[in-house]
């Protein structure tokens, strides 16, 4: 393999240079098999965990009043979302907006269906593009 000034593999020096820094490169180079001399892969399995599959989620948009913003998610269950949002059970943004009122819900086969429409959906940022895609009313929001 050719070497480069460091004497190192080059191949090693591109996935230092495409990482996040020293302790990555040395994390690819203890664990990569295919790097004579390195370590076995680790026994851990690190695949990405999927959602559940034949399961239909929503997509979902509450709207504050008094924060005068919207937050948009995916659930498979929105009216219970809506309650926690509400309680502030957990730490997060909206727990500083309640109270929150469901405006728009969308149903979809899967979650890979609902994750791209959430994607669409926030890029519009409550702009005009919002309210097309939504079919919301602006007036209705004081927009």
């Amino acid at each position: 393999m050719p070497q480069n000034f460091l004497g190192w593999p080059r191949k090693l020096l591109v996935c230092y240079y495409q990482s996040a820094g020293w302790s990555s490169l040395v994390a690819r180079w203890a664990h990569n098999p295919k790097v004579e001399g390195s370590n076995p892969s680790p026994a851990t399995n690190l695949t990405r965990m999927s959602r559940v599959s034949n399961q239909i989620y929503f997509v979902y948009v509450l709207w504050s009043a008094s924060g005068r913003c919207f937050y948009i998610a995916i659930s498979d269950n929105p009216p219970t979302r809506e309650e926690q949002h509400n309680r502030g059970t957990f730490k997060s943004w909206s727990k500083r907006h309640r109270p929150w009122t469901v405006v728009f819900t969308e149903k979809h086969p899967d979650y890979r269906s609902a994750r791209k429409r959430e994607i669409e959906l926030k890029a519009q940022k409550g702009g005009r593009g919002f309210f097309v895609k939504t079919g919301l009313d602006p007036e209705l929001f004081g927009r």
